[in-house]
């Protein structure tokens, strides 16, 4: 029992005594018995102890971390409105040293007037550069003060990073102590003392903070229904092949990164996009080689009528045979020159697909 706690509390001489003990010395037993329930008591209200001061701990420790997150807000807040200050005070200065010289209004002219460098007739120094010198040393002053505040600021995320991390060793740290509190609430050594044993392990129990918390977080993980569901889930996906286990694991990547989506988003706009144009380019081109197509046809046919007419006037002194013979020889030779034509106006049209 006491291997199974982890306390190792008892000395030698009683773990000698249990193991040499037989049924004639039961006086001397119910007094091994009853002192071990006095450890196990006195050991219960030093992890009842141990468990207050965690808390307590954790108490102050978030009321710290409340602070610094507020304050680095505040921080966050006077970087800003400095950081514009600056920036409008730059865009002024520049706007002021940059403006037309003949510019109407008080304001550009009197900025331009005290900016202006006095020239070397003046013997004594003039307001602009009193002025100058003093926007510069203003400006130099929030930078410094805008670095140091960064550098505030980066402190202040490593304390609140390391604070975040105590706190939840601090409430792992408290669950272990509700479990081994409940394992003393249901240990029972005799039936003597198991009632007041009970009374006290209780009454303990309802005493401490935050008992609700670490309870629901103890039955949690010692919940039967999730951890078959975690195995039931393990095992599906054991059972995919692999193309639906890829499918699985990028589904679950692009639907878990705000960036992913965006990049698949774009992709899909982009792809569909070329698909789309290409489709257009591809159909206005096909139009295209048609129209040329037909004019280098009209074009040999325009020339084999002419040469069929010369063959009809120079065969009138022929046979009829001998003219039908040249007719169709001319008619040969006609289409003959029109599919190559064809064949040119086609070629030229491909090799020249931006054309349109």
């Amino acid at each position: 029992v006491l291997q199974a706690v982890e306390y190792n509390m008892l000395d030698a001489d009683l773990l000698e005594g249990d193991s040499m003990r037989d049924d004639a010395e039961e006086g001397e037993f119910a007094g091994e018995m009853h002192r071990l329930e006095e450890m196990l008591m006195q050991k219960n209200k030093q992890l009842e102890k141990r468990l207050a001061e965690a808390n307590r701990q954790m108490d102050g420790k978030t009321e710290e971390l409340k602070l610094l997150q507020s304050r680095e807000k505040m921080l966050d807040t006077k970087v800003q409105e400095q950081a514009a200050q600056i920036k409008a005070m730059e865009v002024d200065i520049s706007r002021a040293s940059q403006g037309p010289a003949g510019s109407e209004g008080f304001g550009s002219d009197h900025l331009c007037a005290l900016l202006e460098k006095a020239s070397p007739s003046d013997g004594e120094v003039t307001a602009t550069d009193s002025l100058a010198s003093a926007v510069a040393q203003q400006r130099d002053r929030f930078r410094q003060a805008n670095v140091a505040l960064e550098g505030e600021n980066a402190v202040l995320k490593k304390r609140i990073a390391s604070y975040e991390s105590d706190v939840r060793t601090l409430r792992s740290d408290n669950v272990k102590m509700y479990e081994k509190i409940k394992f003393l609430e249901s240990y029972k050594p005799s039936l003597a003392t198991q009632r007041s044993h009970a009374v006290d392990v209780e009454a303990s129990i309802d005493s401490m903070p935050n008992i609700d918390r670490y309870k629901n977080a103890y039955e949690e993980s010692i919940n039967p229904f999730t951890v078959f569901n975690q195995r039931q889930r393990a095992l599906r996906r054991d059972k995919m092949d692999m193309a639906e286990r890829v499918l699985l694991e990028a589904s679950q990547f692009f639907l878990g990164h705000a960036v992913a989506r965006k990049f698949l988003f774009f992709y899909m706009v982009i792809m569909h996009f070329l698909v789309f144009s290409t489709l257009y380019n591809f159909t206005h081109t096909h139009e295209k080689c048609k129209k040329l197509g037909a004019q280098a046809l009209d074009l040999p046919t325009q020339k084999a009528a002419q040469k069929l007419v010369q063959a009809a006037v120079a065969g009138k002194g022929m046979s009829v045979h001998a003219n039908a013979a040249a007719l169709e020889a001319a008619a040969e030779a006609a289409k003959l020159q029109a599919s190559k034509v064809s064949k040119r106006v086609l070629l030229e049209a491909w090799q020249r697909p931006g054309d349109k």
